[in-house]
């Protein structure tokens, strides 16, 4: 998990869906699926989002 300062708690499931909660309503305001080995780690900075895989890779997600 990873919570940004704008409100938005960030949470990658083992089945690979990422999911977006609002820390207002405590609702999902957006929810993609990303690679089921993307659950390792959670980082953000600069408006963008990074997960580690379990095999090494670094994904980075922008949000527009």
């Amino acid at each position: 998990m990873a919570l940004a300062s704008n409100g938005k708690l960030y949470v990658v499931h083992r089945d690979g869906r990422l999911k977006v909660v609002s820390t207002e309503t405590g609702y999902v305001v957006y929810e993609a699926t990303v690679p089921s080995s993307a659950r390792d780690g959670l980082a953000i900075a600069e408006g963008r989002l990074y997960l580690t895989t379990n095999t090494g890779k670094l994904i980075c997600l922008v949000e527009e």
